[in-house]
């Protein structure tokens, strides 16, 4: 064949396959580049998301209240929206238009979670209001879906218990229902702590509830080669904040900020923790002199009433009243006032102890629902596979009771546990795990299934009920979004990974899915981004404790490490006399303090870090050193099998006790978390329990007078004492808030179950009587004695057409006599109209329509404009 024939084949057949193989080659190139572009802004806009959480809940005090979550949650998602409108390009587009392409956003929280997507809001008002659960294209709406949480019923049917655990990130469970006792029995049960085995725990206690300061000690892994001994320990920070000083200038009181420090530097303070809020130890006036004039305190700073303990109030100091010093005192176990003012162990007793109140505590509700969750067994719990087949949740299969008698199948009675995963081609989107033991709450003598270690059955099993419930939302969310949208597209759930799915089980995160935008060659984007936020108020994590020298003056030089570390463990080993302490991740923070000025204008800004030692780049920022499991650091032990240089016993110490501590002193963001459940006094022989209620009388600020009606404050408290001991010889708190008294024990009142209300005492309940339930009821009136002068300035401002702005017109100093409530605040009125025009807005924010609290010294700047609706 001639040379020009091969040219005209190769023109004629090779060149044009070669052409159309470039362009699908090419075609491939484009979408495989824009799949990693929308991956790219998916994932960058769930980090939005995630940093506006953060920013909102660690700035938060308020970030566990059900409707601060919604808010901050709502703020996230218009991050996350709005983010991703200006990576597409697309910035005039909102969320309406932009939900076409996110089927559904996961919120996973501490104790449940929220997902965002479509839903039914449908009501037919022309007979009546009428709820309608049919699909309806016209009313769909986009939003936060109920909250949901990590629950699973667990009933036997042969009656011996239906019950219901509801989960969290860790070990923390609510136990609700009824159960067969040993007795034979059905009790009732309803209560919240952290399980644990207590096994090889040794807690000290007093004889009626926890150990006085100096006792309290808990010892871990008790007579082994890994026992660990906590006590209460040494911490501290440092702060950049500000004092409100009072002078007198030509016979004026006058209000001045100032910083703590002259120049606004960090200062380093010991702190306890109580009722999740910092209470920092101030050396410097310890015995300090009070000058005051009147009721003014001219020496050092208005609130110091000479306790020299303070707890900051934004950026500002506020030194604590009797009460809460006494409150303290309580707390930690302390006799005198003055063991309070050091922090050095054998000297004084301004140490945390909130490592000790965690295995109190957990020790005490863990002994109290192990009868009923001990019960509870999986041996033939029934799954259904992807083929409708039934498939066993554990390896050793056990057919039969102790009886000998073939088990009931379906203990789990939750209807998600049972729905088949996500699969394709036959994997699964998850596998439910295999269990050592059945019974997959049973505590173990050996303490093997600790409930606060990962490789426990019950933490394998706390994993499966997450994850059943969030697939199974997730499935129905994002299959039901085809019904709305309506288009030729179909939206799926995506398969998500073990090592996923164990992210989302053990970390607050935000899980966003996107799908339906082209990417060219006929194809469609369709993905996920699961962003973990770690650093969040009400969740510790084993992964969220760091580990430092603890020798303030020689630390920071140092860095901190991450206790999984085997460069650190192996330094630790060969100092030999290392002496550590562990904080929280998000205790290294930047902070940041604003020192208002004198007319209430912004101030100066000053930043400081609250731990000023430098993460380690090995262990902190690279995490190439971390070889240890959590498991290995808090047994002490190697478990994996390989070669590690042994885990150093002063860094498992520093690091058991700072997760306690941060478990021990962490706020529970529903009802049945609070502490009101986990207090249940263990009682001996021949003793009662009775809870103590704390009811104050309501104020009428209108006419100055307490009411006639009570209204319970703060936590009942639980004790124990001897049965047939008089109710008015128990020991009982009878101090009362600021501005209240005290009415004494002819006024003491019990609860009378038959009547459903409190009564006075009288023969007949004045004493502790065995197996019964006694509530005591104290009640304390408004001391109008207690009443106060209180100074403060209002600035009046008008606003002037010709400068189109706020001209300052005068400044009145105003004082008010008047009972102050414990918060040292009160109300005040402002006038409607002032000099003809109508008030606009004020600052601080807001006295219109409503009145609102100041605290004395504070300064009300009142705008008004003739043309009001500015």
């Amino acid at each position: 064949m001639k040379l020009q024939n091969l040219a005209v084949v190769f023109i004629v057949i090779i060149l044009p396959i070669a052409i159309v193989l470039s362009v699908y080659t090419g075609n491939l190139i484009d979408v495989a580049n824009k799949q990693a572009e929308y991956d790219s802004i998916l994932l960058d806009s769930t980090y939005d998301a995630v940093r506006a959480y953060q920013m909102n809940t660690l700035n938060n005090d308020f970030e566990s209240a059900t409707n601060s979550k919604v808010r901050d949650i709502n703020a996230s998602i218009n991050s996350f929206f709005n983010s991703l409108a200006s990576s597409l390009n697309s910035s005039g587009s909102g969320k309406q238009e932009l939900t076409e392409y996110i089927p559904a956003l996961l919120y996973t929280l501490y104790d449940g979670y929220y997902v965002y997507g479509t839903y039914n809001n449908v009501a037919d008002v022309s007979d009546g209001i009428k709820y309608s659960t049919e699909v309806n294209v016209g009313n769909k709406q986009y939003g936060i879906k109920p909250y949901i949480y990590y629950s699973c019923e667990y009933a036997d049917p042969l009656g011996n218990y239906d019950l219901i655990v509801n989960y969290t990130l860790d070990n923390y469970i609510t136990v609700t229902g009824t159960y067969k006792d040993s007795n034979g029995i059905m009790t009732n049960i309803a209560q919240s702590g952290y399980y644990i085995n207590y096994n090889n725990i040794y807690v000290s206690q007093g004889i009626n509830g926890p150990a006085s300061f100096n006792d309290k000690i808990v010892r871990l892994y008790t007579a082994q080669d890994n026992e660990v001994i906590i006590k209460p320990e040494k911490l501290g920070e440092y702060l950049t904040s500000y004092d409100t000083k009072i002078t007198i200038e030509n016979n004026n009181t006058k209000y001045n900020y100032v910083l703590s420090t002259p120049n606004g530097e960090a200062k380093y303070y010991n702190y306890i923790i109580y009722n999740n809020v910092k209470y920092y130890l101030d050396v410097d006036h310890v015995n300090a002199e009070v000058v005051r004039n009147g009721s003014n305190n001219l020496s050092f700073n208005m609130t110091y009433d000479g306790y020299p303990i303070f707890f900051l109030d934004g950026d500002k100091r506020t030194y604590v009243s009797k009460s809460t010093f006494e409150e303290l005192k309580s707390f930690l176990g302390v006799g005198q006032d003055s063991d309070m003012y050091s922090s050095e162990e054998g000297v004084g007793c301004f140490r945390d102890v909130n490592a000790y109140n965690y295995y109190y505590k957990s020790v005490m509700f863990s002994k109290t629902v192990r009868p009923a969750l001990e019960l509870i067994d999986l041996g033939t719990t029934e799954i259904t596979d992807e083929n409708g087949n039934n498939i066993k949740a554990i390896a050793s299969n056990i057919p039969y009771d102790s009886n000998g008698n073939l088990h009931p199948n379906n203990v789990i009675k939750t209807e998600t546990y049972h729905t088949n995963y996500t699969s394709t081609n036959n994997v699964s989107s998850h596998t439910k795990s295999t269990y050592d033991n059945s019974k997959v709450f049973q505590l173990d003598e050996k303490g093997e299934n600790d409930p606060e270690l990962e490789s426990s059955s019950f933490n394998r099993h706390r994993i499966d009920v997450i994850i059943s419930s969030i697939e199974s939302s997730l499935v129905s969310t994002i299959g039901n979004f085809n019904n709305y949208i309506g288009g030729t597209y179909e939206y799926s759930m995506p398969i998500l990974t073990e090592e996923e799915w164990n992210r989302i089980s053990n970390n607050v995160t935000i899980v966003s899915f996107m799908q339906g935008l082209t990417i060219g060659n006929y194809k469609y984007y369709s993905s996920y981004s699961i962003v973990a936020n770690t650093k969040v108020k009400d969740f510790i994590s084993r992964d969220s404790i760091y580990v430092q020298n603890s020798d303030v003056s020689s630390s920071r030089s140092e860095e901190y490490h991450n206790p999984r570390c085997e460069d650190y463990n192996s330094m630790i080993n060969e100092q030999g006399d290392a002496k550590l302490v562990g904080y929280r991740n998000i205790d290294y923070d930047r902070k940041n303090c604003i020192l208002p000025s004198e007319r209430g204008d912004d101030g100066k800004e000053y930043f400081y870090y609250l731990q000023q030692q430098m993460p380690s780049y090995q262990c902190v920022v690279s995490l190439n050193d971390n070889i240890y499991t959590t498991d290995e650091i808090i047994k002490g032990k190697i478990l994996s099998g390989e070669s590690k240089n042994p885990i150093n016993p002063e860094i498992r110490r520093a690091y058991i006790t700072a997760l306690a501590r941060e478990k021990g002193n962490s706020y529970k963001t529903y009802g049945f978390l609070n502490e009101e459940l986990q207090i249940r006094t263990s009682l001996s022989q021949g003793e009662a329990s009775y809870t103590v209620h704390y009811f104050y009388q309501d104020y009428d600020f209108d006419s100055n007078v307490g009411k006639n009606t009570y209204t319970e404050v703060g936590n009942s408290y639980t004790y124990a004492s001897l049965i047939g001991t008089n109710i008015t010889n128990l020991n009982i708190n009878r101090t009362p808030n600021t501005g209240y008294k005290y009415l004494g024990d002819s006024q003491i009142k019990v609860y009378d179950y038959t009547q459903d209300k409190y009564v006075l005492l009288n023969n007949d309940n004045n004493k502790l009587k065995e197996n019964t339930r006694t509530d005591v009821a104290l009640f304390f009136d408004i001391d109008l004695n207690q009443s106060k002068t209180i100074f403060y300035d209002v600035e009046y401002y008008l606003w002037n057409t010709n400068s189109a702005k706020y001209d300052f017109i005068e400044k009145i100093r105003t004082q008010s006599r008047q009972w102050v409530n414990g918060s040292n605040s009160f109300n005040v009125n402002l006038p409607s109209t002032y000099r003809g025009a109508s008030i606009v807005y004020t600052d601080p924010e807001d006295y219109i329509n409503a009145r609102k609290n100041i605290t004395s010294g504070g300064v009300i700047k009142a705008y008004y404009s003739t043309q009001p609706e500015w």
